[in-house]
């Protein structure tokens, strides 16, 4: 699960200085996922991306999941970090096989996110003060959309490898590569995800 603050809402702005609301959670990748996929109200979510791409409130999640819970992959992901901590990068190296010949273009993405960040949230109308932000998104590695994959044919590889240089305020011990497989526009399916914490954890 990933989860991703988006939108220009007074829900995302930080209260700076304040002891409270201080995290940034705001990106402008996740401001354009937020108008591509139109989230109808808080909490909206997809199941790997199905439903034509369109996030859904909470109620359909579990439905959504059972229709895709058997599904053979069509792809495998390997994935490897490699973590300069002299100058805070890691060097993230993606192979990706296809299994069985699959129709449609398709990217590879790759983002970063951040577990467990501590800071307030709101529920309804109660301030939590403690809060744990688990699996926070907090940028795309490889542009918004990701970067194509050539071919889609039963046994063809592909490797791609990118430098992300990780911000000083990003906790290192909870960042996680995740890397993700889909069909481009106009259906944006997620395919296959593979995730690695940047250090041993």
């Amino acid at each position: 699960p990933m989860s991703l603050p988006a939108g220009n809402t007074t829900f995302n702005e930080p209260h700076t200085g304040s002891g409270s609301y201080e995290t940034d959670f705001r990106t402008t990748d996740g401001d354009e996922y937020a108008t591509q996929f139109q989230p109808f109200g808080l909490p909206s979510g997809m199941v790997s991306r199905i439903n034509s791409g369109v996030a859904v409130p909470f109620a359909n999640w579990e439905t959504d999941f059972q229709a895709i819970q058997n599904d053979v992959p069509v792809v495998s992901i390997g994935l490897s970090t490699l973590y300069n901590d002299s100058i805070r990068t890691v060097k993230t190296i993606i192979n990706t096989t296809w299994l069985t010949s699959s129709a449609g273009d398709y990217k590879l993405q790759v983002q970063i996110m951040e577990d467990s960040i501590v800071d307030w949230q709101l529920d309804g109308t109660t301030n939590i003060p403690d809060y744990l932000h688990r699996h926070v998104f907090r940028g795309s590695i490889n542009g918004t959309w990701g970067t194509p994959i050539p071919t889609a044919n039963s046994g063809d590889s592909d490797t791609q490898d990118f430098l992300f240089e990780i911000p000083n305020n990003f906790k290192l011990e909870d960042c996680i590569i995740v890397a993700f497989v889909y069909r481009d526009n106009p259906s944006y399916e997620i395919m296959q995800v593979e995730e690695l914490h940047v250090t041993t954890h």
